[in-house]
């Protein structure tokens, strides 16, 4: 890494290091493409943080935070997935990267790489949860433009680029990701195969409809692209109880 680089993501963890509260929101929109086949969706998103280890993610189907939100809640180690109101039990999973998985299984919903970045820099609790440290020795500062930072990362057939304001919260980020048809298909069975999540899908493939269906039914490889825009990024302001409440069991 170069000192450029390392400069700025020691200034990025500083500043998400010394918060006391951290909250987001914004819209992502992506695109399966395979073949001639090109498949959109819209989420919208929501993060709540309190230190020294509260977290909530939030995400719904469609442009716009209505409806019944797929939320992910970690609170002293314990990490809880679930459909809210949808009568569905929830999933205590072992880690945040393990809680996504199962959540996107449901969902359809392939998490961009990016949505366990954030988490990764807030609390040592959290990094540890998230497997691994995204702003690594793959990232790399190209450059400074219109009072935007604008870094890249590598791994692999994906790459992630992020853009950051002058106070250093993320304005949006793009990521593209290549693989096989075979690979997408032995990824996605290996997150279905989980038990605890069987039943929640088969209720899913109900209302929304089979992304590996269609992939199936393809050949070719599966090209992804998404964009992550935060339209809301705030720090140490007021945050609801209520969006780290655990569903009744």
């Amino acid at each position: 890494m170069d000192e450029k680089t390392s400069d700025f993501l020691e200034q990025l963890s500083n500043k998400y290091r010394h918060c006391d509260s951290y909250q987001d929101s914004g819209l992502i929109q992506t695109t399966t493409m395979v073949a001639d086949r090109v498949i959109k969706s819209h989420n919208s998103f929501s993060t709540f943080f309190v230190r020294p280890g509260r977290l909530s993610i939030h995400i719904w189907f469609g442009e716009d935070q209505s409806g019944e939100p797929i939320s992910i809640i970690y609170e002293t180690g314990k990490v809880i997935a679930f459909r809210d109101g949808a009568g569905i039990p929830a999933m205590e999973c072992h880690s945040l990267s393990n809680a996504l998985a199962k959540a996107c299984a449901v969902s359809n919903w392939t998490s961009d790489g990016f949505v366990l970045a954030v988490p990764a820099l807030l609390e040592k609790e959290l990094r540890d949860s998230c497997v691994s440290n995204f702003f690594d020795a793959r990232c790399f500062l190209i450059k400074e433009v219109d009072s935007k930072a604008h870094l890249r990362r590598t791994i692999d057939s994906v790459t992630t680029d992020i853009w950051f304001r002058p106070d250093l919260t993320v304005h949006d980020v793009e990521v593209q990701s290549q693989m096989s048809k075979d690979e997408f298909l032995d990824q996605h069975a290996t997150i279905i195969a989980l038990p605890e999540i069987r039943e929640t899908i088969e209720r899913a493939r109900q209302s929304y409809p089979n992304i590996t269906e269609i992939v199936k039914e393809q050949s070719g490889k599966v090209t992804r692209k998404s964009r992550r825009v935060y339209s809301h990024v705030l720090f140490d302001g007021d945050i609801d109880e209520s969006v780290f409440e655990f569903p009744a069991q």
